[in-house]
């Protein structure tokens, strides 16, 4: 018989509740983050197929629009054993940067992007793995800045 169903409720819970959270990091451990990093290259507007098929049903699928950075060379990202795909053991280089927007933080800041498409711009962020239905490069960026690569930077 299944020594599962032999245990007590209290028991079965308790060790559920320690295989859980065994594997968490404790409070004295650290992790290193992406820390920021900034690319130059061309911003550019992409449009593609959203849900429910990402094109293979485009008279049913949402239109989708995203901000894409488009660098000379290709970026890499910071590879852990949680980045790596699991028949794969090199993490995906991209030369196409999807950029994301926290609204929350700055309201404008996509806007603002949006009126430098086009154009040659240096962007400042944090680089991620695509982990989402809604990433469509292999790499995305958090922005947290924008400018156009002529713009001097001006002291706040």
């Amino acid at each position: 018989m299944n020594v599962l169903l032999k245990c007590k409720p209290n028991i079965l819970f308790a060790a559920v509740f320690i295989s859980i959270f065994s594997d968490m990091p404790s409070a004295s451990s650290s992790k290193i983050p992406n820390s920021d990093s900034r690319i130059e290259g061309a911003l550019y507007v992409v449009n593609t197929f959203g849900p429910p098929g990402f094109g293979e049903t485009p008279k049913m699928d949402s239109k989708v629009q995203y901000l894409e950075l488009r660098t000379q060379s290709p970026v890499s990202t910071p590879c852990g054993p949680d980045d790596l795909a699991p028949d794969d053991t090199v993490c995906p280089t991209s030369s196409k940067i999807q950029l994301h927007f926290d609204i929350g933080i700055n309201p404008k800041s996509e806007i603002k992007a949006g009126r430098l498409v086009g154009k040659h711009v240096f962007v400042t962020g944090h680089l991620e793995h695509w982990s989402t239905s809604g990433d469509y490069t292999p790499i995305v960026m958090w922005v947290t800045s924008i400018r156009t690569v002529g713009d001097s930077v001006k002291s706040q």
